[in-house]
C-alpha cells in the first residue's frame, strides 16, 4: 500500500507546498528524493549512465564554478540545495513506474492547475478595473505561490506540455483542454507564460517534423494562419492582453542606458543585465565568470 500510493501522497504534498507553503515544498522534495534513493535498490531499470540523470547534474557542476570564489558562504549552499532538486526530480520519476505518472501524478497536476485558476479568475471577475489597473502598471492578477505570477505562469505552461505529451484523455478532450488553457494562459497575461507557450508549441512542430521527416505545406500554412488569427482575436477580446502589451511598450520606451529608474520593471532588467555584462567583460581583477 505504502509502496503503491507513496508517490502520490508526496505528490499531493508538494504541489500543496508549491502553492501555499514554500517550508513544506523544500521538507517534501527532500523527503521524495530519500523515497527515491530507497527505491534505486530495488529497481533494476535505472542507470546512473541514464542522459537526462547527467544532464540533471550541469546545473550543480555549473554552479561549482561560482562557489568556489566563496566556498563557506551560506548562500552557496542554499543555492547547491535548489539546485539539487534537479536531480533529485530525475530520481523520483525514474524510480516511478510509468502508469502511476501518466494517470494518478497527471491527474493531480491538472487538478492542481484548475484549483490555482480559481483565484485570478475569481479575483478578476469581481474586480474588472481594478485588474486592467494592475495590468496597465505592469503587474498581475493575484495567484497563490506568494503571488508569484511568473512560478504560476510556468505551472500553467507545464501542465499544457504534460497535456501535450501524454495521452491520458481522448484526443478531443486532449484539444478541448489545450485550447482552453492556452487561452487562460494568454488571458492572465504574464509575459513568461506566453514566451514558454511560443516555445512549447514550436519544439512540437519541429518533433513532428523530425518524427514525419516531411510535413504537408499546406497543412503547416494553415495552422500557422489560424495560430495567428486566434492571437489576433484574443489581443482584441481580452483587455488584460491589451493592457500588459501597452505596458511593455510603454516601458521599453521610458527606459535609459544612463538612468536608473525604479518605476519601470523592464528597464531595470535591462540595466542589471547590461551592469553584469560590462562587469564580466572587464573583470576588474574580481574573477567574475558567466556561472
Amino acid at each position: 500500500m505504502i509502496k503503491k500510493n507513496g508517490p502520490i501522497f508526496l505528490f499531493i504534498l508538494l504541489l500543496a507546498g508549491l502553492f501555499w507553503s514554500r517550508a513544506l515544498l523544500s521538507i517534501v522534495q527532500g523527503v521524495w528524493a530519500l523515497y527515491a534513493i530507497g527505491q534505486l535498490f530495488q529497481s533494476k531499470s535505472f542507470h546512473f549512465k541514464d542522459p537526462i540523470f547527467i544532464w540533471s547534474l550541469v546545473p550543480l557542476c555549473c554552479w561549482t564554478l561560482g562557489a568556489f570564489q566563496h566556498p563557506l558562504a551560506m548562500a552557496n549552499f542554499d543555492y547547491a540545495l535548489t539546485l539539487a532538486v534537479y536531480p533529485a526530480t530525475v530520481l523520483v520519476v525514474k524510480t516511478i513506474p510509468t502508469k502511476i505518472i501518466k494517470k494518478q501524478l497527471l491527474y493531480c497536476w491538472l487538478a492542481a492547475t484548475a484549483i490555482g485558476l480559481v483565484l485570478p479568475i475569481y479575483w478578476y471577475i469581481n474586480h474588472q478595473i481594478g485588474a486592467h489597473n494592475l495590468l496597465g502598471s505592469g503587474q498581475a492578477l493575484p495567484t497563490f505561490m506568494d503571488t508569484d505570477h511568473v512560478r504560476f505562469s510556468i505551472l500553467l505552461c507545464s501542465s499544457f506540455l504534460l497535456l501535450l505529451c501524454i495521452a491520458a484523455f481522448t484526443k478531443k478532450t486532449r484539444i478541448a483542454l489545450l485550447i482552453i488553457l492556452a487561452i487562460l494562459i494568454l488571458f492572465l497575461a504574464v509575459r513568461t507564460g506566453w514566451v514558454l507557450l511560443f516555445f512549447i508549441l514550436i519544439a512540437h512542430f519541429l518533433f513532428i517534423v523530425v518524427e514525419k521527416k516531411s510535413i504537408n505545406p499546406f497543412q503547416a500554412v494553415s495552422s500557422i494562419f489560424i495560430m495567428a488569427l486566434l492571437v489576433s482575436a484574443i489581443y482584441y477580446i481580452f483587455p488584460t492582453v491589451q493592457q500588459k502589451i501597452a505596458y511593455t511598450i510603454y516601458d521599453w520606451q521610458q527606459f535609459q542606458s544612463n538612468k536608473f529608474n525604479k518605476n519601470y520593471s523592464d528597464g531595470t532588467r535591462r540595466a542589471i543585465n547590461y551592469a553584469a555584462i560590462k562587469s564580466i567583460e572587464s573583470r576588474n581583477g574580481s574573477n567574475i565568470g558567466w556561472s
